[in-house]
């Protein structure tokens, strides 16, 4: 028994060219996930927190011009 195989694989193409069967595992484990709590995740907390202030500043210019033009 082999972890990244379980118990065997089965060599479809192998077994449609007649040919002999490839050796050692075709199926590689995923890499492991990031840990809770890296950096990974900042970026889209970082364009979102852009956002907001973008759409704000757009907001209070707005409102001043219409202030002004009174």
């Amino acid at each position: 028994r082999d972890d990244a195989v379980g118990y065997g694989v089965l060599d479809a193409d192998a077994a449609v060219r007649g040919g002999p069967p490839r050796t050692g595992p075709e199926v590689r484990p995923a890499p492991p996930a990031p840990a809770p709590g890296s950096s990974g995740g900042a970026a889209p907390v970082v364009v979102a927190v852009l956002v907001v202030v973008l759409v704000a500043a757009v907001i209070a210019a707005v409102v001043l011009r219409r202030r002004a033009a009174r």
